[in-house]
């Protein structure tokens, strides 16, 4: 049974070793430039919503629909006469 070699902090490495290293380097890199990208989004959808939810909340209500209060009107007649 061999013993594994044990790689000394001041030797180099192998170009396999600094490849994967590079890719993983690589990722982490992204990574964090896509979840920056995805926190940018978000707080630009947040803002935008309450924009436009102050927006429609500063706008004076419509008055209520004509048609409504008729019909209000006609099945309180119904009820005081009894059909």
């Amino acid at each position: 049974m061999t013993t594994p070699k044990i790689r000394q902090p001041d030797e180099p490495k192998s170009p396999e070793r600094l490849a994967l290293l590079d890719r993983k380097a690589t990722q982490a890199a992204d990574g964090r430039m896509a979840m920056a990208e995805y926190e940018r989004d978000r707080q630009a959808t947040l803002d935008r919503t309450a924009r436009l939810r102050a927006q429609r909340l500063a706008q004076p209500k419509p008055p209520a629909p004509v048609k409504a209060v008729k019909k209000t009107v006609k099945k309180a007649a119904k009820k005081a006469s009894g059909r």
